[in-house]
């Protein structure tokens, strides 16, 4: 059963058990077919008691016991700023979209919501200016169909205010869509980027800089901790939903994963600055092919990289990667070249960063 998981710090108002819970049969009985249930006031209860002993709380509850309102009542009522994760899409859109809504009106306070996700999730609109010039040698300007579909993305660039690719009205690939965006460990940031100013990840965590509730997904709750707190906006709850799958998320996001597709994605990246013969971009993509045919030998083995041929291919990729933000430095460009060259030096700086972890 889904376990949600709430952990509170710092101060703001207290808010009286009693008071949540008295809350939510207000809330429930304004709803269609509203049911009061024992198991959703106790809950509510004891998320509220939990945010004003600033302590942790772990609830299991069963489907139906309407686990949303009962810890969203005490978090609202609370006034401090929540940030709820879930496992699911499904139930980050129910909750902005139906949920917070809904105990807006029936509570009679002010809530501002907002769904961060991921910065892959968002069209990157650098990456798109390569795709269009060609300058990142992708499928999406191979056929005729690909161009017709990559002018339909650069029109409804024109109209979308969130750039979120579960908002195009076309289907597109895994593939192309990785084109077309960017991940937290490849973008240079705003200020060294020349979309910096009307970048759409940026505009949805400045949304969410201003938010009272801020929901995502448990990946990106991940890469928040991993990144020491530089993802999220500061907050006061957490609320973890759907905890049962929080274990493995966690394990994903705080540990590290390297494989020859890293390997391949920087010399990628690396062809949009040089040639595809240019030295770095040959060392690097040679140094993944390496990897990728000593790792098939060890495929289900439990091993030591320092030691044998892999010790010995780490050292290769290592240097590799080396190499690749050696040659970047010395560019002298400027405009969408030098976007291009950042996201390079950013993707070289995270390769090399867990290359040499694992040596």
């Amino acid at each position: 059963m889904p376990m949600p998981h709430v952990t509170v710090a710092e101060t703001a108002a207290d808010v009286p058990a009693d008071v949540a819970v008295a809350a939510v049969r207000r809330v429930v009985a304004a709803m269609p077919e509203g049911e009061e249930r024992p198991g959703q006031l106790a809950m509510a209860r004891a998320v509220a008691e939990a945010i004003d002993d600033e302590a942790h709380l772990v609830v299991q509850a069963g489907t139906g016991t309407g686990k949303s309102q009962a810890y969203l009542v005490p978090a609202l009522l609370s006034g401090r700023r929540t940030v709820v994760v879930t496992a699911t899409k499904a139930l980050q859109e129910q909750l902005v979209h139906r949920d917070l809504p809904l105990l807006q009106r029936h509570l009679g306070i002010p809530v501002q919501a907002a769904l961060l996700k991921g910065r892959s999730n968002y069209l990157c609109r650098a990456a798109l200016a390569d795709a269009v010039s060609g300058a990142d040698q992708g499928s999406l300007l191979g056929e005729t169909a690909d161009r017709a579909q990559l002018s339909r993305i650069v029109a409804w660039t024109a109209e979308t205010s969130t750039g979120d690719r579960a908002d195009l009205p076309m289907a597109v690939s895994n593939t192309e869509w990785s084109r077309l965006s960017v991940g937290v460990g490849e973008c240079p940031g705003a200020a060294k980027c020349a979309y910096g100013d009307v970048c759409f990840a940026e505009d949805a965590r400045a949304a969410a800089a201003e938010a009272d509730v801020v929901v995502v997904n448990a990946h990106l709750y991940g890469l928040h901790l991993a990144s020491g707190g530089a993802v999220l906006p500061d907050h006061e709850v957490v609320i973890i939903d759907e905890a049962h799958a929080l274990e493995d998320i966690a394990a994903d996001t705080l540990g590290l994963a390297l494989g020859p597709g890293r390997f391949e994605n920087l010399a990628r990246a690396c062809r949009t600055i040089f040639t595809a013969d240019h030295p770095a971009a040959v060392g690097v993509d040679a140094a993944g092919a390496r990897l990728a045919v000593i790792l098939e030998t060890l495929v289900g083995e439990r091993i030591d990289p320092t030691e044998g041929d892999l010790g010995i291919a780490l050292v290769s990729c290592g240097e590799a990667t080396a190499a690749v933000a050696v040659a970047a430095r010395a560019l002298d460009v400027s405009g969408d070249a030098a976007t291009r060259k950042e996201r390079v030096l950013q993707l070289a700086s995270g390769l090399g960063n867990d290359v040499n972890a694992l040596a």
